[in-house]
């Protein structure tokens, strides 16, 4: 091979890798503007209130249900960051990264509005053996979808 075709097949595969790195960035940023919020102790708040306690400064939110009814939920630690890798609850009632949907599946079962006449869900697991210490309430988004923040406009 010439000097000149490996340069060439080089500069092509370092362009490649830049406009990846540059897709992920972009990516991590649009993620981040969602999770940013100008008053960190107001964030703390929101995050408190819908994320179940897991440790001392690690909770889990909510992150809706997946395509196979899965509850699936994004942990969180002020003091400490955390990958963002969606876990589900496990058979012990723990969350870990493994998704079973025979462990893991839920059904949405309505339990009314709330005060601002907001329906209101509960994820029930579909396997009644699955320990369930803390319960999240969703509510529908206009999509279909469920999200554990209450819509801030109206209701889906």
């Amino acid at each position: 091979m010439s000097l000149t075709w490996i340069g060439l097949v080089s500069t092509v595969a370092l362009v490649g890798c830049q406009e990846l790195i540059a897709e992920r960035r972009a990516e991590g940023e649009a993620g981040m503007a969602k999770l940013e919020s100008p008053d960190s102790t107001t964030m703390e708040e929101k995050v408190r209130d819908v994320a179940i306690p897991v440790g001392d400064d690690l909770f889990m939110i909510p992150a809706g249900v997946d395509e196979d009814g899965c509850e699936m939920f994004r942990p969180h630690a002020a003091d400490n960051p955390v990958k963002a890798a969606i876990h589900y609850r496990q058979a012990d009632g723990s969350f870990g990264i493994a998704r079973d949907p025979a462990v893991c599946k839920v059904e949405m079962t309505p339990i009314g509005p709330d005060e601002d006449g907001c329906e209101r869900y509960r994820a029930v697991p579909v396997n009644a053996d699955l320990p369930v210490e803390h319960e999240v309430v969703y509510y529908m988004t206009v999509e279909g979808a469920y999200a554990a923040r209450k819509p801030s406009d109206r209701c889906g």
